[in-house]
């Protein structure tokens, strides 16, 4: 029996195959097999049902909107119900959802079920359908996909004309109808069309926009329903664009949203891109027709406030539109901003208290002074005074969302004086004493009061310097620190973990963070690119909670895609920073062009974040707030192949660029190139010590003048970019200036020039290679800056010409002679014999917070070498520093500029002797200087001595009347029997290039050997009690003349000059021929006497017959006993054929003693002139 009906089960299974094919084995199973389908489908009826219903669907067809369902036979019961039917539908691959129809209807003769459901509107994407039909819970049969494709994109321009409308509300703000013309006339720009802007009321009268076209709703105007709700919540910079039929609208929160918003659309749909400033800065894309998709874009900044400095203000217009165009945006009040609260003019006399106190009285900056102090914060009084005047601005200025409570730039706290109650002497994380509980405890009290009467205001504060740490409790929700630091170091592991944890502990003490970064690009003399570590920064600020950015830009335009890329990353860095660059590169220069320029800049990016860890320039700074832009000293690491290399790579950019737009950018890429490429050709690394070979390479002329020229490329180029607004330095190094002095340079390097003459004094005392080296260039450099600097070296070689008197401070009692103070009341300063580099004393100096010793010197235009010494005993801890610095000053004694030397830090070499060295050059017009050492911070626990600060000029000519009787007096000291100096002598008087160098060797060798002087009676050997012939005496009102010959210089005669007031002169005439004259006077005041008097020799030009035709003047000197008693003045002059077409026939030789004081005696001997 079984095996009977199991062959008749066999032959209806096949029958059913070839009837129906698309039924399975499965399926005839479950039909036929009810144990099987009471198992799969439950008990009773409905299990039955569904075993009846397996296979009776045979197809499943769709459409969006109709399915049709085909059965293989009539269903049982006859016409199927819709409930019989689960339609599911499928969308995109996602999850099936089950699907109501909305109307069925049967076809008997077909056996098929047609069912209606709900179409599914087209969407910005493609959509694939698919629809499965199950019958009474049977397998679901499915239909074969079908494809929704997109919405048709809304035109705007049509083939070359308009087919849109502006639209923004009645009474819609500046900036909102800024924004509706900035896209206007961009949309023209890209396609050659206007699009008119109207008001919502023109566009809905007759003369408005054809009702076809499709209406562009800028901010506000006829909001769509949803845009409330898609606007809701979002941060006020944010946005919406939203494409509907007919319509799109780009609007935001506030108005700044919907101008970014603006920029955002023109970025997405007309593919505009500002690349850098300056219409050749920006990238618009040509189209005839523009077509703008369907989807809907929803964006805000992850940052809430995006800063570059100094493109937020209105000095750069180019630069600030390009930053505003790329989303920057300033919210957040932070910088230095206390002194505005405590103006000195309306507390420093009420409210002394406030201030802080120096030298025991309180301290009243003035009026204009914004840095270097601090309210005593420690003072009730200047919480209740903030706390008014915050109220007061708040109420003035309702649209301000926040006030800065940012600290003063520079020290000055009150609590940082030794003798403050609260003072502590604890020292931050950046190594300064901490101020941070005293002054975060203040910016609570100031934001609670505050918050009370405005509780929606924001304070923000730089967290820096004495303040650069959390404290020790937590700030008030609505203070906003600015974490100040470069965040380049980052490249440095350990500082990266460092900083890191600092952030950490702020996150423990602030609801909310900032940071403030230093990211500049001028005043570096290199593309500084560290763009992946800049995007790996970015993106943990964003992951960690950052709220805002403010970044020290200073942009130089020839680091490329750097600043853009920056402010793509501040709106949003969760974004591929290499997909980025590919896009600047290639919108930037075009697509041959783009991997040339990707070189070079990835060549850059190398050097700044794997070469230079290690360097000394950046160990030297890494831990600090920031990196030492001032210090070129990265460029010791640069090679002159690299430039080279890198310059081909930009031409070959230039060569490849395709249109004329991408040419000029890549231009002007490759101009911004030559100052790096000057800068880093005329640079001279520092030498920690020099070999002969060293030496005699920054000898080399033809090297010199290379470096000259290219230092001199460097100002013409600076000349240059200060006309273009793009390619315009912020920071210009200044021959002139104060600030960044190692900036700047004329190829003859300071570092260079004092290991040059350190290696000459010890390695070559007696003459040698180098020193030979240096003599021949005095002779045979064609170059005259050349010559100028050898003549230097020499003379610092010799330590001959000193221009200023005392400068081994080994003159004078507790103070020394010919310096003056520029200290405080409290100020330590004396002779010292403790410690000394030469000779046997220095000044040791203490307790001062800025000044230094100061002394005028007489100088000339032309080059100049300074040099300081300074110590401080082994284990000394400070922060005091020190720096040269020149006030230049005119022929009336004005002030007309400054030169300055670098800064050192004091500290970092205790127990050693160590030197600030200055080469410089004295502009034109510059008379003489005031030669400061300027000290900072030199605590009341620092003992800094120092010593030797000498001041050296070179010339064109090394023997001139100035060095005339230097050499003359070192020659007869020194070389009696002959020796190297003489030897150079003698030989520059047959070979010097100069002729009056030539005439003035020959003079000098004639003295050396003993030539006769011009005047006569030069000793005053003959004449009477009364006279000296042919001397004769001028007095002018009292004072008398006499000859003695019981006391001379050389001799046993000289004349006494009494009492002379104002004036007494000797003098005598003698014929002159053209050419150098040398003059010296001999004088002596009698031991025990003191005066106030001067002396001054010089020569009246005269004709024969006695008319006077110019004068020649010695220094006027103050009357001082040298050592050994008798003192010398001296002049040397070149005496001229003829001066002003006057023949000169003869000379008046005086001397001219002044002041001398009622009874006071000056012995004066051996007057000698030579020819």
């Amino acid at each position: 029996m079984r095996k009977m009906q199991f062959l008749r089960s066999a032959l209806l299974v096949i029958c059913l195959l070839f009837t129906f094919p698309g039924i399975s084995f499965g399926n005839a199973q479950a039909v036929y097999d009810n144990g099987a389908a009471i198992r799969e489908g439950g008990q009773g009826t409905e299990g039955k049902e569904r075993g009846n219903s397996q296979g009776i669907v045979v197809s499943v067809n769709s459409d969006n909107g109709t399915i049709n369902v085909r059965f293989n036979k009539q269903p049982p019961g006859g016409k199927p119900k819709a409930s019989d039917f689960t339609i599911q539908r499928e969308v995109k691959s996602g999850a099936a959802e089950v699907i109501a129809p909305t109307s069925y209807a049967w076809e008997t003769s077909n056996k098929i079920a047609t069912f209606t459901v709900p179409p599914l509107a087209p969407e910005v994407m493609e959509l694939e359908v698919v629809y499965s039909v199950s019958f009474k819970g049977a397998a679901s049969v499915s239909a074969p996909a079908f494809v929704i494709p997109v919405l048709p994109p809304l035109v705007i321009v049509r083939d070359g004309q308009a087919n849109s409308t502006i639209i923004i509300a009645e009474g819609a703000d500046e900036r909102t109808q800024a924004a509706a013309a900035t896209l206007a006339e961009y949309v023209k720009k890209s396609t050659g069309v206007l699009l008119p802007v109207l008001a919502e009321e023109q566009a809905g009268s007759s003369d408005g926009d054809p009702a076809s076209w499709v209406r562009i709703y800028v901010g506000d105007a006829q909001a769509e329903p949803r845009l409330g709700e898609l606007l809701q919540g979002m941060d006020g910079d944010g946005y919406v664009i939203l494409p509907e039929d007919g319509r799109i609208t780009v609007s935001g929160p506030t108005s700044w949203g919907t101008e970014y918003g603006v920029y955002a659309f023109l970025e997405k749909h007309v593919g505009v891109r500002w690349l850098m400033p300056g219409p050749d800065g920006e990238d618009v894309p040509q189209h005839a027709t523009l077509s703008i998709s369907r989807e809907m874009i929803k964006e805000e900044p992850v940052f809430i406030s995006r800063v570059f400095s100094p493109l937020n203000g209105t000095a750069y217009p180019a630069q600030a539109a390009w930053a505003r165009k790329n989303r920057m945006h300033s919210r957040l009040s932070f910088h230095h901003n206390i002194y505005s609260l405590f103006p000195p003019e309306e507390f420093g006399q009420s409210h002394p208290e406030f201030y802080p106190v120096r030298n025991g009285v309180p301290y009243i900056p003035a009026a204009t002074l914004t840095n270097s102090w601090q309210p005593c914060f420690s003072e009730p009084g200047t919480v209740d005074v903030a706390v008014g005047k915050i109220i007061e601005f708040f109420a003035n200025n309702p649209e301000a969302d926040s006030f800065s409570l940012g600290v003063n730039d520079g020290k000055g706290y009150c609590e940082t004086e030794p003798d403050h109650p609260l003072y502590t002497g604890k020292i931050n994380s950046v190594g300064v004493l901490d101020m941070s509980d005293i002054y975060y405890n203040w910016v609570n009290q100031v934001a609670e009061g505050v918050l009370a009467v405005y509780p929606d205001k924001w304070f923000g504060l730089l967290a820096y310097d004495s303040v650069m740490d959390p404290p020790s409790f937590r700030l008030n929700s609505r203070v906003v620190p600015f974490i100040t630091q470069d965040r380049m170091a980052w490249i440095d592991a350990e500082v990266e973990s460092g900083s890191k944890q600092v952030l950490e502990k702020w996150k423990q003490a602030a609801d909310h963070i900032a940071w403030y970064d230093y990211i500049y690009g001028n005043p570096y003399l290199l593309p500084r690119m560290y763009i992946r570590q800049m995007a790996d920064n970015y993106a943990y600020a964003g992951e960690h909670g950052v709220l805002a950015h403010y970044a020290e830009l200073y942009p130089n335009w020839g680091e490329g895609p750097k600043p853009w890329i920056a402010a793509k990353l501040q709106w949003n860095p969760d974004q591929d920073v290499d997909a980025l660059l590919d896009e600047w590169y290639v919108r930037a220069v075009g697509e041959e062009a783009a991997a040339d320029l990707r070189t070079y800049y990835d060549h850059w990016e190398q050097f700044w974040t794997e070469r230079i860890q290690g360097s000394t320039w950046f160990e030297a700074r890494k831990r600090t707030t920031y990196l030492e832009f001032g210090d070129p000293g990265y460029l010791a690491l640069v090679t002159e192949q690299e430039i080279a290399d890198s310059r081909s790579l930009l031409e070959s950019v230039v060569e490849k660029a395709g249109t004329e737009q991408q040419k000029s950018r890549a231009v002007m890429l490759l101009r911004a190139f030559e100052y790096y490429e000057a800068s880093a050709l005329s640079y001279t690394p520092k030498f920690a010590s020099l070999n002969e070979q060293d030496a005699l390479a920054l000898l080399d002329p033809a090297a010199m003048e290379r470096k000259m020229d290219k230092a001199r490329e460097r100002y013409e180029l600076l000349d240059e970019f200060a006309q273009d607004p793009v390619l315009m330095h912020f920071i210009k190094p200044s021959p002139t200036g104060i600030y960044y002095p190692l900036l700047h340079w004329n190829g003859l390097d300071s570092e260079a020039f004092w290991a040059l003459a350190d290696y000459m004094k010890v390695s070559e005392p007696n003459g040698g290679t180098v020193s030979q080296q240096v003599y021949d260039l005095t002779q045979r450099a064609e170059n005259e800056k050349l010559r100028e600097y050898a003549n230097l070296l020499q003379n610092v070689n010799l330590e001959l010409f000193a221009l200023n008197n005392n400068f081994s401070f080994e003159l004078g009692g507790d103070v020394p002679q010919s310096w003056s103070p520029w200290f405080e009341s409290n100020t330590v300063y004396k002779r010292s014999t403790d410690y000394s580099h030469s000779g046997d004393s220095s000044i040791m100096i203490s307790t001062l917070r800025r000044g230094g010793p100061h002394q005028i010197v007489n100088v000339n235009p032309g080059m100049m070498a300074t040099r300081i010494h300074y110590f401080t005993p082994e284990g000394t801890k400070t922060n005091a520093t020190i720096q040269i610095t020149f006030n230049l000053r005119d022929a009336s004694n004005q002030q007309i500029g400054t030169l300055v030397s670098e800064t050192k830090k004091v500290g970092a070499t205790t127990g050693t002797w160590s030197s600030v060295d200055f080469l410089t050059d004295i502009p034109e017009g510059v008379k003489s200087v005031q030669m400061v050492v300027l000290l900072n911070q030199v605590e009341p626990e620092t003992k800094l001595y120092l010593d030797d600060f000498v001041i050296y000029q070179g010339s064109k000519e090394w023997l001139n009347g100035q060095t005339f009787w230097k050499f003359a007096d070192y020659i007869q000291v020194h070389e009696p029997s002959g020796g190297v100096l003489t030897d150079r002598i003698e030989a520059l008087s047959s070979n010097s290039a100069s002729g009056q160098e030539r005439e003035f060797a020959a003079l000098l060798l004639n003295v050396l050997q003993g030539a006769a002087p011009v005047t006569s009676n030069a000793s005053f050997e003959q004449g009477t009690a009364t006279s000296a012939p042919p001397w004769a005496f001028y007095v002018q009102n009292q004072g008398t003349v006499t000859r003695v010959t019981d006391y001379g210089h050389q001799s046993n005669s000289s004349i006494v000059v009494t009492g002379a007031g104002p004036s007494v002169v000797p003098y005598q005439y003698f014929i002159p021929q053209a050419g150098p004259a040398a003059a010296k006077v001999f004088y002596k005041l009698p031991e025990g006497s003191t005066t106030g008097g001067t002396i001054q020799i010089g020569f009246n030009l005269n004709t024969a017959d006695g008319k006077g035709i110019t004068v020649m003047r010695s220094e006027i000197r103050p009357i001082i006993n040298s050592q050994d008693g008798w003192s010398s003045i001296s002049l040397a002059a070149y005496i001229p054929a003829e001066y002003n077409d006057l023949v000169v026939g003869r000379i008046q030789f005086t001397i001219n003693v002044s002041n001398l004081g009622s009874g006071i005696q000056l012995y004066v001997d051996d007057a000698n002139v030579y020819q």
